[in-house]
């Protein structure tokens, strides 16, 4: 997979308009980016060899520390912006 992103990656030309002409050019670069990062990763060749090796669950390895993580930060979240909400919503009106 990184041979499939160093080719992407070499295949991309360089803008031949400047980006004020309208062509997009360097935006147009930054757009794809996270594919090119995504293929880098290899990311396709692990959804093909971990169910391989470990089974389909093998693809959730670590996801039950990452939920132990997500949750406390989300109620708190959640919490504070509806107490901020009250709060600020009553103080626009008391002025």
């Amino acid at each position: 997979m990184a041979a499939a992103a160093a080719a992407l990656a070499a295949a991309d030309p360089a803008p031949a308009v400047s980006q004020a002409a309208g062509s997009g050019g360097a935006t147009s670069r930054r757009d794809f980016y996270w594919l090119r990062s995504f293929l880098a990763g290899g990311v396709l060749s692990t959804l093909r060899a971990v169910p391989q090796k470990e089974g389909y669950l093998g693809l959730y390895k670590g996801n039950g520390a990452m939920m132990i993580r997500i949750f406390p930060y989300g109620a708190i979240q959640f919490m504070a912006f509806e107490h901020y909400k009250t709060v600020v919503g009553f103080s626009l009106l008391s002025l």
